[in-house]
């Protein structure tokens, strides 16, 4: 009963965030989009659907977390490639072992099969179900695909941090994202898409909804 609460916490309070986050969206795209293409109803439509697919996503996460120990023994260790029917586990750009030293995962570059297997495992942790999140969930954006931001999109939560938050719209997706100060900490949150990572290039934009603690101040 212990482990089913222990479990049952943090799915509530990401849900809880997400409910908030389809809040705050309702009232914030549809101005938006009103601005950028003179409709409310289109920003309506874009975060109705983000949060009907954030419900579908939160099942494939949960799932991915719980079978990537055992996932993990079947890889190829030499190109980081997971076995056919599960590469929607996958981080495209960044397959197996994953990056040693990004935000909130720091290892050591891994020098044998058990480290390499423990790094592989907490890195389909972080990353959970990446590939379906941004295939499957996401948006294919093209070159000319309409997108108009509003606030400071040159943010960052990277050193040297930079403070600010924006809005972005299109016709397929919308992104908010914002980094703050809060209880001595530096704070990242995202919600939508991912449609920075993109800019001014053709590729797919993950539906997204993150909370970070990058640093304290």
């Amino acid at each position: 009963m212990n482990y089913l609460l222990i479990l049952a916490i943090p799915l509530l309070i990401y849900a809880l965030i997400a409910i908030a986050g389809f809040i705050y969206a309702l009232f914030r795209i549809p101005s938006a989009t009103y601005q950028a293409f003179k409709s409310r109803g289109l920003g309506v439509k874009l975060v109705v659907k983000w949060f009907l697919l954030f419900w579908v996503g939160l099942v494939v996460e949960v799932t991915a977390f719980f079978i990537g120990w055992a996932v993990v023994l079947f890889a190829d260790h030499q190109d980081g490639r997971l076995p056919y029917g599960f590469t929607w586990m996958e981080t495209p750009d960044a397959l197996l072992p994953g990056y040693p030293n990004v935000q909130g995962f720091n290892t050591p570059a891994p020098v044998d099969w058990w480290a390499w297997y423990r790094q592989s495992v907490c890195w389909l942790a972080r990353n959970r179900a990446y590939r379906f999140s941004s295939e499957k969930m996401g948006v294919y954006l093209y070159n000319n695909d309409t997108v108009i931001s509003y606030g400071d999109t040159s943010i960052s939560d990277n050193v040297p941090i930079k403070y600010g938050s924006y809005v972005s719209v299109g016709t397929y997706c919308f992104e908010c994202e914002a980094i703050f100060k809060f209880a001595g900490r530096v704070w990242a949150i995202r919600l939508g898409y991912k449609m920075r990572q993109v800019s001014g290039k053709a590729g797919y934009v993950q539906h997204v909804l993150r909370v970070l603690c990058v640093a304290k101040v």
